[in-house]
């Protein structure tokens, strides 16, 4: 199939999709094609190259919301097929993963490989890249038709099924080491007393073989979905996953489990680039942070061989803000609210570093958790609130375009009065701490401000431990 002469043909990756007879886009690499027969045989060619891949060449390597992950070995593959994609600008490299979109998900892989493209580049640019995590490079994105042994493999691979005879692919750099909830799973195996038989063995074991066992020894629950109203039921459901989490995050915690600190610092790095580059991730799970290298916490002052190296992957919620506020991009309603509207709420992009940070030196207590919990929930208070709503917003907007004035957003919630009472006091420091969770550079300015209201508030104790228990939770 790859050697015959009339299928050697060709379009540009970045044009895959276009019309044969559409000019290339400015800039776009130069095909070999001079004319539109040529073009049109080299189109053919690679898309029967990367339908040969499908049917002989790609094992099933995981499967997700958007469709499945297809390992490829380039080893295995005929010489003359890896040399004949090269020579026509498909560049596959030492061991790549492709991701075979499922039909009926039309569109979404191009969206998916753009926005993974633009992350890429974001980290790439970077001179100090080892502060941040890494993206894989993502290298072409087809839309192309498959034959019958072709779809026939495919549908072989995967309980869904695929709608036609196009595939959507694009292929990426292969990303080693293991997701963020296979680590804490095999931390709890190699730790638990339930678990002694197959602790040894935790590296091979399959994820739904880990969490099999974990369910069983931490005593998870299953979210019973009993309520007649579906919202109702997703609320039962958050409720119970969340007490697992803090099931596991506590047993690990008593165990001593630790990591190093670097692991969080890439994930928050690299969430804050994003978004001062107008890009939101929005499926921060745990599944979609892989870490490479040693995690473990070191004694100060130790070299690690491997320094752990996190990656992020899967952008298929991933957006652009073009010119919305960060916060409304999580959460978004199709048609109207409260009339059979869809809701879709996503994950926040600092979930995890969040969670990991539990497991640093820098974690902090119960108490305090507790505390930024309730924090973030009375954040909901100010927006519905009249009087707040518009110093909260303004207050994020400022600390966003650099002009923060902490001092300015005190001002507007407890006024001039050396002597504010708790509810004014409580207020501010809700929209303080929003303030720092939507621009986190503003965290400084925040701290500093706080601090320093804490040291002038010398007349009523119980103000002056609020402002400090502030500042504990917040270090």
């Amino acid at each position: 199939m790859y050697s015959s002469p009339e299928n050697r043909g060709y379009v540009p990756p970045q044009e895959a999709g276009k019309p044969a007879n559409q000019p290339p886009a400015e800039n776009a690499p130069v095909s070999p094609a001079e004319n539109h027969e040529d073009r049109e045989a080299f189109e053919k060619f690679i898309d029967a190259s990367l339908e040969e891949l499908c049917e002989r060449y790609l094992s099933k390597f995981n499967e997700g919301n958007n469709g499945m992950i297809l390992k490829m070995r380039i080893e295995d593959m005929p010489h003359d097929l890896v040399e004949g994609l090269k020579k026509n600008g498909i560049e596959l490299g030492d061991e790549k993963v492709a991701k075979i979109l499922k039909i009926y998900s039309g569109g979404k892989g191009r969206r998916e490989f753009e926005m993974q493209k633009k992350a890429h580049e974001l980290v790439e640019a970077r001179p100090d890249k080892e502060k941040y995590a890494r993206i894989p490079k993502p290298y072409f994105f087809r839309d192309f038709a498959i034959g019958k042994d072709a779809q026939e493999k495919l549908r072989g691979m995967t309980d869904e099924r695929y709608g036609g005879d196009r595939v959507e692919m694009f292929m990426m750099d292969f990303v080693p080491g293991d997701d963020v909830a296979t680590v804490l799973y095999k931390e709890v195996i190699k730790r638990h007393e339930k678990t002694v038989d197959v602790a040894p063995h935790a590296d091979e074991l399959s994820f739904a073989e880990l969490q099999d066992r974990v369910f069983q020894a931490l005593g998870f629950n299953v979210p019973g979905g009993k309520s007649r109203d579906a919202g109702t039921r997703e609320l039962e459901t958050r409720k119970v996953f969340a007490e697992n989490a803090e099931k596991l995050d506590a047993y690990l915690e008593r165990r001593g489990f630790r990591v190093d600190s670097s692991v969080v610092a890439q994930m928050e790095n690299t969430m804050e680039l994003f978004h001062r580059n107008g890009l939101a991730f929005r499926d921060g799970h745990q599944r979609n942070f892989m870490i490479s290298g040693d995690y473990a916490a070191a004694p100060a002052g130790a070299k690690k061989e491997r320094p752990p190296q996190v990656y992020v992957i899967d952008f298929g919620a991933a957006t652009e803000l073009e010119g919305r506020r960060l916060e409304d991009v999580f959460r978004e309603v199709d048609g109207d609210e409260g009339k059979d509207a869809v809701v879709r709420n996503y994950p926040d992009d600092f979930m995890v570093a969040r969670q990991l940070k539990r497991f640093t030196g820098d974690a902090v207590g119960a108490d305090e958790r507790k505390y930024l919990e309730d924090l973030a929930r009375n954040r909901k208070g100010a927006e519905r609130n009249p009087r707040l709503a518009p110093v909260l917003n303004a207050a994020i907007e400022a600390a966003k375009s650099g002009s923060q004035d902490i001092a300015g957003t005190y001002r507007k919630i407890v006024g001039a009065t050396t002597m504010p009472s708790e509810g004014a006091i409580e207020n501010f420091l809700n929209i303080a701490y929003a303030v720092m969770e939507s621009e986190p550079s503003a965290k400084e300015e925040v701290v500093r401000f706080v601090t320093d209201l804490a040291t002038r508030q010398t007349t009523i104790q119980s103000l002056k431990n609020k402002l400090l228990r502030f500042l504990r939770a917040t270090r």
